[in-house]
């Protein structure tokens, strides 16, 4: 029997680190009384390399109270052969995938249910097995 690997949980715990600096879209910044702010990650999204959910990319909004994980609309959304990266930009308005086919998905974020939804031209092509995005 295979040892179960909490890939999935490191993916998202890492996300929800990187996704801390994005910008106010991506983070919930409150104010401690004393002076001090305090950010409160508001999206995580994760690359299913494998598994029932592969070849996708699942959206989720964070609970800023309990830091519970909700799917947001339609999630998960079709991406590629192997997702196995992903990416934001700081303002909040897409999400780029990177997939092992050679490619690099885009998505367009809805600011009114935070679903995703593919940007015009997407799949951008690669080089073979990209594995980051900057």
């Amino acid at each position: 029997m295979a040892a179960r690997r909490p890939i999935p949980l490191l993916v998202a715990l890492l996300l929800l680190t990187l996704l801390a600096g994005c910008g106010n879209f991506f983070v919930k910044e409150t104010s401690s009384g004393s002076g001090g702010v305090s950010t409160t990650p508001r999206f995580a999204y994760v690359a299913n390399l494998s598994g029932g959910l592969a070849r996708t990319v699942a959206a989720y909004t964070v609970n800023s109270s309990t830091g519970a994980l909700t799917a947001v609309s339609n999630s998960p959304f079709s991406a590629g052969v192997g997702p196995v990266a992903v990416g934001a930009d700081a303002a909040g308005k897409f999400v780029l995938v990177a997939d092992q086919g050679g490619a690099v998905f885009a998505f367009v974020i809805n600011r009114n249910d935070d679903s995703l939804s593919t940007a015009s031209g997407s799949p951008f092509t690669t080089g073979r097995y990209p594995a980051r995005l900057a």
